[in-house]
């Protein structure tokens, strides 16, 4: 497992710690509780300058590396499809550089 990523019984494990019983928060805003979005999100992401869908640029321009060519495919407007240096989503591909 990645150094930067927590298991989901680690996150689990956390919430429990707190000790909010019938006062967590989370059960408001999330019916389900926390515990069932953790169990069904997503494990991983890719950061975009890892990313096989992204065009990294040969000058990064202040925070911005590159473009998103998934960004592109749904907008046309330049600067949603600018992707900076910690930036990352759910539908990335990890560029294998291997």
């Amino acid at each position: 497992m990645d150094s930067d990523l927590i298991s989901r019984s680690a996150l689990i494990e956390r919430f429990n710690d707190l000790g909010l019983g019938e006062y967590d928060p989370s059960k408001i805003i999330v019916p389900d509780g926390i515990y069932a979005v953790i169990k069904t999100e997503p494990a991983a992401v890719v950061r975009c300058k890892e990313c096989r869908n992204s065009m990294l640029w040969r000058k990064p321009l202040n925070d911005v590396i590159g473009d998103c060519l998934i960004r592109k495919m749904y907008s046309d407007d330049e600067l949603f499809c600018q992707v900076g240096e910690n930036d990352f989503c759910s539908y990335g591909d990890r560029r294998d550089n291997r």
